[in-house]
């Protein structure tokens, strides 16, 4: 290949990640926009969130079966092992609600990503994870708009290979 066909291939790889990344950002943007994500720290997914509510394990299980969370494709399972757990799975990464009980009138749940998939370094598909614990979070608000939210910073260990 000759030099400037070689300076031609580099200049249109780099336009190609650059209207790559561009098209990312617009879309981030727009779900910023219309509320379908939050900014959020960096590694979110490592965290839980504790979330205190008036609102019942009951009402909170309600509140999911009306939720429609097709848009981040999760599958939902209530009750998982004989417990207060509600699992969200999709493909790549798995997110549980626990309920810890009552106390005062005061509910206490946590909501936290169990397992995702990483790959060169970067956690996948963020803005899905994104997504479902911002629609759980205006669910909690919707049933009990004084829920309050901790965010619980967690000591995670990876392995992770270059792909």
């Amino acid at each position: 290949m000759s030099t400037t066909a070689s300076n031609i291939v580099c200049i249109l790889l780099v336009a190609l990640f650059a209207g790559g990344g561009y098209l990312y950002y617009r879309g981030q943007q727009e779900l910023l926009r219309t509320g379908r994500i939050i900014k959020r720290q960096a590694h979110f997914w490592e965290d839980s969130e504790l979330l205190y509510s008036a609102a019942s394990y009951p009402d909170v299980l309600a509140a999911l079966e009306k939720t429609d969370f097709s848009f981040c494709g999760v599958h939902i399972s209530a009750n998982v092992g004989g417990r207060a757990r509600v699992l969200f799975e999709r493909l790549g990464w798995k997110a549980a609600l626990d309920y810890y009980g009552e106390n005062s009138g005061e509910h206490a749940y946590a909501f936290q990503f169990l397992s995702w998939k990483v790959r060169n370094y970067a956690a996948q598909d963020t803005t899905n994870m994104n997504m479902l614990q911002t629609a759980v979070e205006k669910m909690f608000l919707q049933l009990d708009p004084d829920t309050e939210a901790e965010i619980r910073r967690s000591k995670v260990k990876t392995k992770t290979e270059i792909v």
